[in-house]
């Protein structure tokens, strides 16, 4: 099997690197409040984090792209999560130590996400990440959003590197489609709710079919080509491993 070297790290935004879903969560309450609608419990809101917008909207009240209140109120739903951003969105604990460990071995690392611009650089430059991330590709950035392969290769663009050396961490189905049409390594993270929908989805798209499981070792990762491409999330996922999967990028 061919391998490619790791050069850089790239990462979903909201559910994978940050942890926004108190705050897309509380968005959606606060709409639905006024509206007079009783809150939804927290554990049914948290699972769409990484679908964005059209996530929390189908979740908060029954409606998808294409139907005849969908637009107006996800406009009204971002106007309210632009007024909290950063009210309660934090890194994830275990991501900390994950960044400081690429950084100490020079591993460059990135964002790229679907969320607009007027989102992600108040909440990055907050966080305190605009001066250490290497590649910033937002959701308005190219004319494409994921699953368009679009973004992940702006970010490789901007990293002057081929896709072969980058490997993309994400939460979302669309992730995985984006980086894998991009021919970048992918590493699948966080349990989400609909895991098992996800997972046939997953082995789906696979040229051939091999259990999922873990797809790297040392600091090389196979690439997209192959079948082991991505890994599928499970029941006991946590945020621990996803830091350990990522950690094991820059180990010699």
């Amino acid at each position: 099997m061919i391998r490619a070297r790791c050069e850089a790290v790239l990462f979903d935004l909201d559910g994978t690197l940050i942890d926004s879903a108190p705050d897309l969560a509380g968005a959606a309450n606060d709409l639905r409040g006024q509206r007079g609608l009783p809150a939804l419990q927290f554990d049914e809101l948290r699972p769409m984090v990484g679908a964005g917008a059209r996530g929390m909207v189908a979740a908060a009240f029954g409606v998808k792209p294409g139907d005849p209140d969908f637009e107006a109120l996800r406009d009204a739903f971002l106007a309210r999560y632009a007024e909290r951003l950063l009210d309660q969105t934090q890194i994830f604990e275990s991501m900390h130590p994950v960044l400081q460990r690429l950084e100490s071995a020079a591993v460059r690392w990135g964002i790229v996400t679907n969320k607009a611009a007027r989102f992600t650089e108040p909440i990055v430059q907050g966080l305190a990440l605009r001066a250490r991330v290497a590649a910033l590709v937002s959701g308005d950035t190219t004319p494409h959003f994921k699953p368009h392969p679009a973004p992940m290769l702006h970010a490789a663009g901007l990293l002057a590197l081929p896709t072969k050396d980058c490997v993309y961490l994400g939460d979302d189905l669309r992730d995985i489609q984006a980086a894998r049409s991009a021919g970048i390594s992918t590493i699948s993270c966080r349990c989400r709710i609909r895991k098992r929908r996800f997972c046939s989805r997953l082995r789906e798209s696979r040229s051939s079919r091999t259990p999922c499981g873990d797809a790297f070792s040392s600091r090389t990762f196979p690439p997209t080509s192959s079948s082991a491409g991505a890994t599928c999330p499970r029941a006991n996922s946590s945020e621990s491993l996803r830091g350990a999967r990522v950690a094991a990028c820059c180990s010699t």
